[in-house]
């Protein structure tokens, strides 16, 4: 099967399911919103499989009543159905740029998860944001948060920004690091065409963050960038 080929049969039969699979989660939200997250954890890997991913995955999240961060690397859009399936159906949510609640469905899946938007150039409105998502974190959600903010574009991992460490330390909530290899080479930014692989996936210890404040963010930060970089083989 040639690349362009495999590429557009791969991506309709993903965006099919991707729809049918994304309505139904909405429908399921309205009826029983506790029922949401293990079918989202069935979508992710259904579409994984669809797009030809592969997931090797060494350790696992923890199994406490906790809420944590997940923070990781990120370097394609295909990681957004890589990470959940991770939390075995516990619910959850995640810091996403605003401009994706205006893509069709996507967006009005993410506004079913309360999904925190982040303004870019709007600090004040980013803030107030992300307040919003402490609140969630108290109410037992975990937190998906790419603290590079955006797509590497190069597939390395690129400064990690603060607004997410903030989060941690002001909640007291432990950050999961997870290391990915491979996602980049499945679908960078700048290509269209999709490329079925091995994602290699590793989990880290919970880092504590209570022991930090807003003094010495920066060595949460850097440890975390360290782990990451470790789990990730970069």
């Amino acid at each position: 099967m040639t690349r362009f080929f495999q590429t557009i049969v791969r991506g309709g039969l993903g965006i099919i399911l991707f729809i049918l699979l994304g309505f139904c989660l909405i429908f399921i939200s309205i009826i029983n919103r506790k029922k949401l997250f293990p079918y989202i954890a069935f979508l992710c890997k259904k579409m994984s499989w669809i797009l030809g991913i592969q997931i090797e995955q060494e350790g696992s999240f923890p199994k406490d009543e906790h809420s944590y961060i997940i923070m990781f690397n990120h370097s394609s859009f295909v990681e957004m159905f890589i990470i959940p399936p991770i939390l075995n159906g516990q619910k959850f949510t995640m810091v996403t740029a605003e401009k994706n609640l205006r893509v069709p469905l996507v967006g009005t899946l993410m506004r079913v998860l309360n999904a925190v938007p982040v303004s870019r150039g709007n600090t004040k409105k980013s803030i107030a944001n992300l307040q919003m998502a402490n609140k969630m974190l108290d109410e037992g959600y975990h937190m998906i948060i790419s603290p590079e903010g955006t797509r590497s574009l190069d597939g390395k991992i690129a400064k990690l920004k603060k607004g997410g460490f903030h989060m941690a330390i002001d909640t007291k909530t432990k950050i999961v690091p997870v290391g990915l290899q491979g996602a980049y080479d499945i679908k960078p930014k700048k290509r269209w065409n999709l490329q079925p692989g091995i994602v290699k996936m590793k989990i880290g210890s919970p880092i504590h963050s209570h022991i930090y404040n807003k003094e010495n963010i920066t060595t949460l930060v850097d440890k975390v960038e360290q782990e990451i970089r470790r789990l990730s083989g970069q």
